[in-house]
């Protein structure tokens, strides 16, 4: 049972990136996958994808991306992630959390919380070392990818979290992502990360106190 639990989102919290997105750009090149990605940032496809995800809960974007990670083996993946973070997210580290782990890390149990794919995630859990982390899961067999999640971590954290025996209330979370206000609740302190959006995050979480804010000193720009 972990009682001191320090909770780290990673995309747009460690680092300046929406890591699953940009690991598939850092890989794919399929023509049909760069159309794709052209599409995802018209504003129809925005709005319908929004849509969707209200009405049924599924990330379109997300889905039809995923499917081009089909046939890549585990072991490949997590070789992909591992060059991808050297090559890529080493550079776009959000100073001043890392800072703050380092701060934090003596006396409590840092743990990655995020909805990025297992790869990714196992390989930033082991460059920071840090033992323990919840990601979303690709679904394999046999061994291989087959293109689409097993199980999707970014609106079932708490439960996540549970399921690993970490007790609430939690010592601190750190993210900058609006969807952890659940995280957030039953927290003793929080760090958020700002991204030009304060008013949204003070109407989100009125009831909690202990808060506090970091903007980013770099000017990376990324989509969440």
């Amino acid at each position: 049972m972990v009682k001191n639990a320090v909770l780290i989102d990673i995309c747009g919290t460690l680092f300046y990136s929406n890591t699953t997105f940009d690991f598939l750009d850092f890989y794919i090149n399929q023509k049909s996958y760069r159309r794709f990605r052209k599409l995802m940032q018209t504003s129809i496809w925005r709005y319908s994808n929004s849509l969707i995800y209200r009405l049924f809960n599924l990330d379109l974007s997300r889905t039809i991306a995923l499917s081009y990670l089909k046939g890549f083996s585990h072991t490949e993946l997590v070789n992909m992630a591992n060059s991808f973070y050297e090559n890529y997210l080493s550079s776009r580290r959000i100073c001043e959390t890392w800072e703050l782990l380092e701060q934090k890390r003596p006396t409590n149990e840092l743990i990655l919380v995020s909805g990025t794919i297992d790869p990714i995630a196992e390989t930033v859990a082991k460059k920071i070392g840090v033992q323990q982390y919840i990601s979303s899961t690709l679904n394999y067999n046999n061994d291989i990818c087959q293109g689409k999640l097993k199980y999707d971590a970014l609106r079932n954290k708490a439960k996540c979290l549970a399921n690993l025996n970490i007790q609430k209330p939690y010592t601190l979370v750190i993210t900058d992502n609006p969807g952890d206000v659940s995280l957030i609740e039953h927290s003793q302190e929080a760090v958020i990360i700002l991204y030009n959006n304060q008013q949204r995050w003070q109407r989100l979480i009125k009831k909690q106190r202990n808060i506090h804010y970091i903007t980013p000193s770099h000017d990376y720009k990324f989509h969440r």
